[in-house]
């Protein structure tokens, strides 16, 4: 089947290109409908499972819950004693605290959300012609023949005013709000891929939405699919 990966940089408004693309193709759009299922197929609370998605992505969190569910903890444990973890792993001192939960099976963690996140693009790109955004999704279908991987972009300020525009923020909440969700989503590549987002070698294009209408830069992949694709 064809497949276009999205991948955007926060607050361009890269996921209405997306939908228009879907829409104009009449492929199927998987975006946060992939946190569904995976929550749906794993028997775990979605938000839950959100915990671990790109946006809200922590190497730190990943790394615990290979241990433990924190989750079990965090009405138990005070800032002191989490910090005081966070201090053991600085320093090399959790041998002891990881033999005790070492043989506990998580009921959730960061390997089995990544492995449900690969079996389900795939599955996708397997079954049906859609546009997935994000998700690492470039990188899973990365050497796939029939998939068009492409990168949107915009000036930091042009994404501060989306977002001041759409979310009604000041702009100095907005610019704090796009620099931490770009960090999570750059993290998350970087631990589950070992890639980097902004590699252009990942991607076939890459757009500025500030340089055109989404409309315009839909027709664009659109264009580009239909050259390149098989479907």
């Amino acid at each position: 089947m064809a497949v276009i990966t999205v991948s955007r940089q926060f607050g361009c408004g890269g996921e209405y290109v997306a939908e228009k693309v879907a829409e104009k193709l009449g492929f199927k759009l998987f975006h946060k409908e992939l946190i569904k299922y995976i929550a749906i197929l794993t028997d775990t609370d979605e938000e839950k499972v959100n915990r671990f998605d790109e946006e809200q992505h922590s190497n730190f969190r990943s790394f615990m819950s290979d241990y433990f569910d924190a989750d079990l903890f965090s009405n138990v444990f005070k800032d002191e004693k989490i910090n005081k973890v966070n201090d053991m792993i600085k320093n090399d001192e959790t041998i002891s605290f990881f033999d005790t939960y070492a043989d506990q099976e998580p009921v959730f963690d960061s390997k089995r959300f990544s492995s449900m996140v690969e079996l389900i693009i795939r599955n996708l790109a397997t079954d049906t012609n859609c546009v997935i955004m994000g998700r690492g999704s470039q990188c899973i279908l990365e050497d796939e023949p029939n998939c068009l991987h492409i990168r949107l972009v915009a000036p930091f300020d042009d994404r501060v005013k989306w977002l001041t525009d759409k979310e009604e923020l000041e702009a100095a909440k907005a610019a704090e709000q796009i620099k931490a969700i770009e960090k999570h989503k750059k993290s998350y590549i970087k631990h589950y891929y070992k890639r980097d987002i902004d590699d252009v070698s990942l991607y076939h294009s890459v757009f500025n939405l500030s340089k055109t209408s989404n409309d315009n830069l839909a027709d664009m992949i659109i264009a580009c699919a239909k050259s390149f694709l098989k479907f």
